[in-house]
């Protein structure tokens, strides 16, 4: 669910507009943005629900803590949306393999210290958090502090 609603595609929206401009890509970040905030929001406060749905007290702060993984994907989405558009497929699997080869390692590291299951967890939020660094440090787009709605409306299609 959370990769689906996520990586929610824009399409490139040919017969509304031929170029993508700063403002639509800005438009689709901060609205991916508040999606990722609100969704974690809402998972944050349902945390006690879920840990005592499954009766296990360790669910709370660990699904919290997995859940960052909505916020860190979502600075990612706008980055890998232009990577793709631009063909440059070197860079986010560089970025992945470099991601995943540093939260690999933290976490066996953690699971030799004994930190059982938030050695697992680490590995995916770690991962999520490198790869969007990575991105970023790769990319040279950057938002602008600017929003439309007619841009959200003519990019997505539900």
């Amino acid at each position: 669910m959370k990769k689906a609603f996520m990586s929610l595609k824009f399409h490139d929206g040919e017969e509304d507009k031929k170029k993508i401009d700063d403002l639509d890509l800005s438009s689709v970040f901060y609205l991916n943005l508040f999606i990722a905030l609100a969704l974690y929001l809402i998972l944050f406060i349902l945390s006690p629900y879920i840990a005592t749905y499954y009766n296990e007290p360790n669910l709370l702060w660990l699904s919290r803590f997995v859940f960052l993984t909505f916020i860190f994907n979502s600075f990612s989405i706008v980055q890998n949306a232009n990577f793709s558009r631009t063909l440059d497929f070197k860079t986010p699997a560089i970025s992945s393999i470099c991601a995943i080869i540093i939260s690999a390692t933290i976490s066996i590291f953690l699971a030799f210290k004994g930190y059982g299951v938030w050695a697992l967890a680490s590995n995916h939020v770690i991962y999520s958090f490198l790869r969007t660094v990575f991105y970023w440090v790769r990319s040279k787009w950057r938002p602008i502090l600017k929003f439309s709605f007619q841009s959200i409306k003519r990019y997505f299609k539900f």
